[in-house]
């Protein structure tokens, strides 16, 4: 996600550092979808779980839509042809039947957490079925930015709702989100263009707003996070997991071992 793209996307933002690379067999599944080529690869990107469990996505690139079932970011995925970054897909799938009933909205019991962890199973196998994906990992000595707590105590209130899903608001220079720490780490990744890995040790949701003036390179929003949520990202080196496309393929469109 860039500053300069208009990218629409209701999704958790959070646990994107500790995804496995492919989940054992769930049960988990979309009932049926629709997969076609998007018409307008200039316009707004649509990437919404439903109340239901089914998603709708407009405009979503395969690229993106790994990066949304895995939790992960550009920097931690490698591989795979060039049409996953430049193809764009207008996606509409339900959730599976359970007898003769739908299933239900995500129950009261349930946490934000549970309802997007099924969403998010439910698009990996997306992807294996009707993509074909093969995802394995590989550890690499790269260089990431550690969000670390500072001594005086941080600056953020507790989440105040947790039973809706909730939208990262990114515009030049603010960014308005209800997340945990993890969650932070990644868009601040998208912001700064730089991997954020949390290391604060924080738990829970937060209620983060932060704004920061405009300009190239990440030290405005370094120093924003500094003075405006007491917190510090730290320069660091060192092993990372990486995620591998070792297959994809298009809808109905067979193709080789991609690495």
């Amino acid at each position: 996600m860039t500053l300069q793209s208009r990218v629409f996307i209701i999704c958790s933002v959070s646990a994107y550092w500790c995804v496995p690379p492919m989940q054992a067999e769930h049960g988990l599944r979309f009932g049926s979808a629709v997969i076609r080529p998007s018409p307008d690869a200039s316009g707004e990107v649509w990437l919404i779980p439903q109340p239901n469990g089914g998603l709708r996505a407009r405009n979503v690139t395969v690229w993106r839509l790994i990066q949304n079932a895995f939790y992960i970011r550009g920097q931690q995925l490698t591989g795979g042809p060039a049409w996953i970054r430049t193809d764009h897909y207008d996606i509409t799938a339900e959730p599976e039947a359970l007898g003769s009933e739908r299933l239900e909205p995500m129950a009261a019991s349930d946490s934000l957490g549970d309802g997007l962890a099924r969403h998010r199973l439910r698009t990996q196998a997306l992807l294996r079925d009707q993509f074909g994906l093969v995802l394995g990992t590989s550890t690499e000595v790269k260089e990431y930015d550690a969000l670390k707590s500072r001594g005086s105590g941080h600056r953020m209130p507790a989440a105040r709702d947790r039973s809706v899903l909730t939208t990262a608001r990114m515009r030049d220079g603010s960014l308005t989100v209800s997340t945990d720490m993890k969650g932070l780490a990644a868009l601040l990744t998208d912001l700064t263009g730089r991997l954020v890995v949390d290391e604060t040790g924080l738990t829970g949701h937060h209620e983060i707003h932060l704004e920061w003036a405009p300009a190239d390179g990440a030290e405005p929003i370094v120093a924003a996070v500094r003075e405006q949520l007491g917190l510090e990202l730290e320069p660091r080196l060192g092993p990372l997991r990486l995620f591998v496309i070792e297959r994809i393929e298009r809808p109905g469109e067979p193709a080789p071992t991609q690495r």
